[in-house]
């Protein structure tokens, strides 16, 4: 017996902000505006960008969606750390893409797309890995800074305290950078596998006048 349509049957199009009339192309377009905000890459939660992926698999698949709309229910599925890494590659590269038709917009036909996809991911990476470098040495100097001071105090040692407080937080981040890294460099792996070739800019002609003699096309 299909269970009674109410509020919950709306929840999976409440996270991409769309109505049930939503259109395919609708539907995508939400998910990879939301997409962009929620990314762990851009510090979003993994959770919510899980629950976010769990809807849009649902939404996009007529079947699944009619199922949805019909009863409440809807599979939920956890990715695994690789098949995680691997979904983050292909969302950096679908938002790479998109952010380049946005900017250049009818022009990005002419572009090398997959190229400067490559080119901007290979920036992102060398950028982190330079992030993780001056990390690294910021801790360095901050344990050696740790070990020149002397507290004669009874109560807590106030700048102990703080220097080991930004040395936990700068190796967090150490941390971040690094499984961020990794998924850069799969996605770098995952645009090698396409190919784009630009249509060529058209020569504009220019009409030029000649007094007497009529008009001429150069």
């Amino acid at each position: 017996m299909m269970k009674t349509l109410g509020r919950k049957c709306n929840k999976l199009y409440d996270m991409l902000d769309i109505d049930r009339h939503a259109t395919p192309e609708e539907i995508k377009r939400a998910y990879y505006t939301r997409a962009k905000q929620l990314h762990p890459d851009r510090g979003g939660d993994p959770k919510e960008f899980n629950d976010l992926h769990n809807a849009y698999l649902t939404l996009s698949d007529p079947f699944k969606k009619k199922r949805y709309d019909q009863t409440g229910e809807h599979i939920k599925t956890t990715f695994s750390a690789d098949i995680n890494l691997m979904q983050g590659a292909n969302e950096l590269i679908a938002i790479k893409f998109d952010a380049m038709i946005q900017k250049h917009k009818i022009d990005t036909i002419h572009m090398d797309i997959v190229g400067d996809i490559k080119s901007s991911i290979k920036k992102d990476i060398d950028g982190m890995r330079n992030n993780i470098k001056n990390l690294k040495e910021s801790v360095k100097f901050l344990k050696k800074l740790d070990k020149r001071i002397k507290y004669k105090g009874d109560s807590i040692n106030m700048m102990e305290a703080m220097i080991i407080g930004i040395i936990v937080a700068n190796e967090k981040s150490v941390d971040d950078l690094k499984k961020r890294t990794e998924r850069y460099k799969i996605a770098l792996k995952v645009i090698n596998n396409y190919t784009f070739k630009p249509e060529p800019k058209q020569q504009q002609g220019w009409v030029i006048q000649t007094f007497g003699t009529g008009t001429s096309t150069a």
